[in-house]
């Protein structure tokens, strides 16, 4: 490959080329792992990312190959599948070569679900591959099917969902990191991740399990000359570099299921927050059966206090930091005569961004929900989650987010809700602030990561 560098590897205004340049597809093992290395609920994965000579990496293109098989406890109990999207992975975490922490996403299966909301249904229907299988189209695949192939096994990919591994920005100068980076992922329990599909005399589905193997961290590598690399390190700063990277706060907290108005104290440091994206879960204990009579299985992990959530359904809630309100005036859903909930997609819709629309392309986009049809759940279904725009634009050079490093005062989320929980267990409240912040990685390779500074 030769001409001229990738749009992403330009340095300001110039554009360097390079004859020597070229491009391979790296797959790498987890540490001490193969092809047969078999990883099940509660195993952690570690992937070493050399400090490759000369080397840039496109993280844009980088995601997990795996192999899945579901395990049933025997040939007569009943059978269990994934669900949507294999939701295997319960925590990312990503380390610098000095052993630096960079990203520590918890409860990661709920930021992979918020982000696979936000995309349109044409893209979901294309992601089989992802383990996208109930959109409601004619390509659909009805529940017995999947089991009987997740027992045989099924290859998957999945892209991770992180402010360095998400970014499309800039490719990555891998060669200035001092030691190898780590990617850690620590795999989610069986109640989380598996759900019930046959039912017989001698179910047993406590005792099914799941297991992957020939686990690969997939990715693009650029190698370039000495004479580009000289030349890019010129005029980059050979001293520093400075990356910048869009990434994710997870806070969490709870009410109880006789609060009707609860009010959720959201803590931060950080100076430059987009967006807040709350949802509402409740603690797994047990893998799901089938539903008794027409009913359908809850795809997991599912986001609670929707319009069809028989036991609590938020009805109104409205963003406070300090003096300042998100949105200005209370938005409230629909309450029918008969107590009952509709309409609460306005909700979303009105505090989804600040930014009018002919001044971006780039704004959450909140899937329309799709209709259940052939005895099918689909995956869009119900699923409400609170999504907060602080920006007023969507240039990515100016810093025109919330401030909490300001006196260090919380976020407060004021909820309604149109009675109390009939199920009298806790919810769990978990918010994902998406955040500015920047990669530093120093003359002698160490890495460090800072909050970008902001103004209120």
């Amino acid at each position: 490959m030769s001409g001229s560098i990738p749009q992403k590897l330009r340095v300001g205004p110039m554009v360097l080329a390079d004859a020597n340049m070229s491009r391979k597809v790296v797959e790498l093992y987890a540490a001490s792992a193969n092809s047969q290395t078999k990883y099940s609920s509660g195993d952690k994965l570690l992937f070493n990312i050399p400090s490759y000579q000369k080397g840039f990496i496109d993280f844009s293109k980088s995601y997990i190959k795996f192999e899945a098989k579901v395990i049933n406890f025997a040939a007569t109990s009943g059978k269990v599948c994934f669900y949507d999207n294999i939701p295997i992975f319960d925590r990312v975490l990503i380390r610098g070569g000095n052993g630096v922490v960079l990203e520590d996403i918890q409860n990661y299966q709920n930021l992979e679900r918020i982000q696979m909301l936000l995309k349109s249904k044409n893209e979901l229907e294309s992601e089989i591959i992802n383990g996208n299988y109930t959109t409601n189209n004619a390509k659909k695949t009805f529940d017995i099917d999947i089991a009987l192939k997740q027992e045989k096994g099924l290859g998957y990919i999945k892209t991770l969902h992180s402010g360095l591994f998400s970014n499309e920005d800039y490719l990555f100068p891998v060669h200035r990191v001092g030691g190898s980076m780590e990617l850690e992922l620590d795999l989610a329990s069986t109640f989380s991740t598996l759900r019930a599909v046959t039912s017989t005399a001698n179910n047993r589905y406590g005792d099914a399990r799941f297991e992957i193997s020939n686990v690969k961290f997939v990715f693009s590598l650029l190698s370039v000359s000495d004479d580009f690399l000289s030349k890019y390190n010129t005029m980059g700063n050979s001293r520093e570099i400075v990356l910048p990277i869009t990434t994710f706060q997870r806070h969490v907290s709870t009410f109880s299921a006789s609060e009707v108005e609860p009010v959720i104290f959201i803590n931060s440091a950080k100076k430059d927050v987009r967006r807040a994206y709350t949802v509402f879960n409740k603690t797994l204990t047990a893998i799901q059966a089938v539903p008794a009579g027409a009913g359908f299985a809850t795809q997991q992990p599912a986001f609670l206090k929707g319009t069809a959530d028989g036991n609590q359904v938020c009805t109104r809630f409205i963003h406070k930091y300090q003096d300042r309100q998100f949105p200005e005036n209370y938005v409230t859903a629909t309450i029918n005569s008969d107590g009952t909930v509709t309409d609460q997609t306005n909700l979303l819709a009105h505090v989804l961004t600040n930014i009018i629309p002919e001044k971006t392309k780039n704004s959450p986009y909140l899937a329309t929900l799709s209709e259940t049809t052939g005895g099918m759940k689909c995956v869009y279904e119900e699923q409400f989650m609170i999504v907060q725009d602080f920006r007023s634009s969507d240039d990515k050079g100016v810093i025109n987010s919330l401030n909490m490093n300001y006196n260090s005062s919380p976020l407060i989320l004021e909820l309604k809700m149109n009675q109390p929980d009939t199920t009298t267990t806790a919810t769990m409240v978990n918010t994902y602030l998406e955040l500015s912040s920047e990669i530093v990685i120093a003359e002698d390779g160490g890495m460090s990561i800072v909050t970008r500074s902001a103004n209120m």
